[in-house]
């Protein structure tokens, strides 16, 4: 019993330890985690829009510690950053705020941090604005279903609005996206939990299969990480619709 005490005692040390390491070269070892799936979706989808000499301004609704916001930032080539978040006392809470605006530090003069909950943060960004729009805030039903519905108008046309945890963990969550889509006429795309709408025209419409759903992660993975374009012989080989 003492051992496995010692043992657990020395484990909090040592993650404590690791957290404090996190926060002192957060500007010099980040991102630590890898890119969600609309995020590198997204990242095609501009590079086949506007060729590879361009900025976008994106906004995350719901960043939490800035883990996924530091990966965007990674990821996009970004020219503002909207990071918008209540961090409300028994959920996140001061200390969950604090090291979000400590680990996205290194790019202050891009982020612009708005806190408040999203609803209330709405006018403080310009409609017609963002070319990416990411949802990973209140998980009920009736939020997620606002958050879309108010977030859409500051979307660009060819914008793309992503979100987290569409998962059967997570009921609401299908439910409002599912609806939205619907309502809106919009393709939805969905891989390992992610969710994502283009708003416009679909430039990169791999890894469908023919009954609309999606097709392989390797896929999906194979395509991102290479510099296919469309009438490539490679990206046929892996497209399975073609809208």
């Amino acid at each position: 019993m003492l051992e496995k005490k010692f043992i657990k005692k020395e484990l909090y040390v040592f993650l404590e330890k690791m957290f404090v390491l996190k926060d002192k070269f957060a500007n010099k070892f980040y991102p630590l985690t890898v890119a969600r799936k609309s995020t590198k979706y997204a990242k095609k989808h501009f590079d086949l829009i506007y060729g590879f000499n361009y900025k976008l301004n994106v906004c995350e609704v719901g960043s939490y510690t800035g883990m996924n916001a530091g990966n965007i930032l990674n990821v996009l080539p970004v020219n503002k950053m909207y990071i918008v978040d209540g961090w409300e006392e028994g959920y996140a809470g001061t200390n969950v705020e604090k090291s979000c605006r400590k680990y996205l530090s290194w790019r202050k003069n891009q982020v612009v941090i708005i806190k408040k909950l999203s609803d209330e943060a709405v006018d403080d960004i310009p409609d017609d604005s963002i070319d990416f729009l990411y949802i990973d805030a209140d998980h009920s039903y009736e939020w997620v279903k606002k958050d879309l519905n108010n977030y859409w108008g500051k979307v660009r046309e060819n914008g793309i609005i992503g979100g987290h945890d569409y998962t059967g963990l997570c009921p609401d969550v299908i439910k409002a996206v599912n609806e939205f889509a619907e309502e809106r006429g919009l393709r939805l795309f969905t891989m390992d939990n992610d969710y994502w709408f283009v708003k416009g025209k679909i430039v990169v419409p791999l890894f469908l299969n023919t009954d609309g759903s999606c097709g392989s992660v390797e896929d999906f993975e194979y395509f991102m990480n290479h510099n296919l374009k469309p009438f490539d012989t490679e990206y046929y080989k892996l497209i399975k619709k073609v809208d």
